[in-house]
């Protein structure tokens, strides 16, 4: 299948130009779909497999590719099938994924960063996967240093004094006052600018081909 559009895509992404903050599920806040993949729907899955591939790993394959198309004389949508099927080899293996490449397709990434505490393995992940029709969702991770950020931090106020309140008046015309005392304690969110350390992640949505889709 082409994957011209898609692969330049999956690298020109994870240089780390990662989409700020996150969603309700930042995994699906981040995502991307394949070009090849935008007007496509597939099956949801029973079952996503989720594996995890360190960093340096991913980013010496990135580096290569990218040193790759430079150096190239041949534009990327000039390529031939073979050298289509050799690059989504590449990435497979990239990947650490068992089967044969060519039974697999990239349908899209995800990739963000956060100062919050994320953990691929909470279900987050792997239920968005399932939902897109992704066998395998494939994620790495790397720390980005210190960064500002705005954080809401909960206040505590506590005030207290007194207050005079006109009563009734009594039967000499008199005006009566009471004296009223008040002790209360309130909670507001105010803005903060803190120093955070912050991470990016991506993950790469892979999708089994059939046999009529190789």
């Amino acid at each position: 299948m082409p994957i011209k559009a898609g692969f330049v895509l999956m690298l020109s992404i994870m240089v780390l130009g990662l989409t700020t903050g996150c969603a309700f599920n930042p995994w699906q806040g981040g995502y991307r779909p394949a070009p090849t993949q935008m007007s496509q729907a597939h099956e949801m899955r029973t079952h996503t497999a989720v594996r995890q591939i360190p960093w340096p790993r991913l980013e010496q394959f990135l580096n290569t590719e990218a040193d790759l198309l430079t150096q190239s004389d041949v534009a990327v949508e000039d390529w031939t099938p073979q050298q289509q099927a050799e690059a989504r080899d590449r990435m497979m293996r990239a990947l650490k994924l068992a089967e044969k490449p060519g039974e697999l397709e990239v349908i899209g990434t995800s990739t963000f960063q956060t100062d919050r505490k994320i953990d691929p393995k909470d279900g987050q992940l792997a239920e968005f996967a399932r939902k897109i029709g992704a066998d395998y969702v494939v994620y790495s991770t790397r720390y980005l240093g210190k960064q500002d950020t705005i954080r809401m931090v909960p206040t505590w106020t506590h005030t207290s004094g007194r207050v005079y309140r006109e009563s009734r008046r009594n039967r000499s015309s008199r005006r009566r006052h009471r004296v009223e005392y008040y002790d209360e304690t309130t909670l507001s969110s105010n803005p903060v600018r803190v120093r955070a350390d912050f991470y990016g992640f991506v993950a790469y949505f892979v999708k089994r081909l059939d046999e009529s889709e190789q």
